[in-house]
């Protein structure tokens, strides 16, 4: 055999490798999309929308805010923040 056409063999092949894996890799990507199940993951979108727009939600949310800002609350995001996993020394109970 030639010198050149041994060399150029396993690029040869490298190629038609990379040209297969780029054929099979591209039908799937179009296969998957599905309007109608897109048309449900919008509509769930603009349901939950519909609940977090409402009076009720707006109120829980601003109380359940407003006790994760209480002292407590704050020291816990504190220590998670640091890396703590509460294996310090505990204070003693507030009385």
């Amino acid at each position: 055999m030639h010198a050149a056409a041994e060399g150029a063999a396993p690029v040869r092949r490298a190629l038609l490798l990379a040209a297969a894996l780029l054929a099979l890799g591209a039908a799937p990507a179009g296969a998957q999309f599905d309007p109608a199940y897109e048309a449900s993951n919008f509509s769930k979108t603009n349901e939950r929308a519909a609940i977090h727009s409402t009076p009720e939600y707006k109120a829980l949310l601003a109380r359940v805010s407003a006790a994760n800002t209480t002292p407590r609350a704050t020291a816990r995001r504190s220590a998670a923040a640091c890396g703590s996993r509460g294996r310090g020394r505990r204070s003693a109970p507030a009385s």
